[in-house]
């Protein structure tokens, strides 16, 4: 892009929560920066996505509902043979200029796949005072 910096240098502010959330699933940050090293795991942009087949891999498609129909079909083109890709999003969070135009709203249209799955959590898994406060934001 545009700005100065390596890649991971600008892609850091975005994988701040991702990193996160793996540091409490492995319960140590060295844990995870070898893992990234051994690219074991690899953190990739949807922007980098492209020409890429992520084959024997689990591709975890974080904050779905921000993607576009478009964006969907091309993450979708890159599944290779041996793989999987979980797509996670909440159409509450939706950040997209036009809303209409989200990918979380293709999923209909796959509900009758041999190969799709969807799950919709319904159970908060946050603090307890979360799902009180936000209803009353309504």
């Amino acid at each position: 892009g545009f700005l100065p910096g390596t890649l991971e240098e600008k892609m850091e502010p975005w994988l701040v929560p991702i990193r996160s959330n793996m540091r409490t699933f492995y319960n140590t940050a060295a844990k995870l920066k070898k893992l990234e090293e051994d690219k074991e795991i690899e953190i990739v942009s949807l922007s980098h996505f492209r020409g890429r087949s992520f084959s024997n891999s689990v591709c975890i498609i974080d904050e779905f509902e921000n993607m576009t129909a478009s964006q969907l079909r091309m993450a979708i083109g890159r599944l290779g043979k041996g793989s999987i890709m979980i797509f996670c999003g909440d159409e509450s969070q939706i950040d997209l200029k036009q809303r209409s135009t989200s990918a979380i709203y293709e999923l209909n249209k796959l509900k009758n796949s041999d190969y799709v799955q969807i799950i919709t959590l319904t159970e908060n898994h946050r603090h307890p005072a979360v799902e009180h406060v936000l209803r009353l934001l309504e």
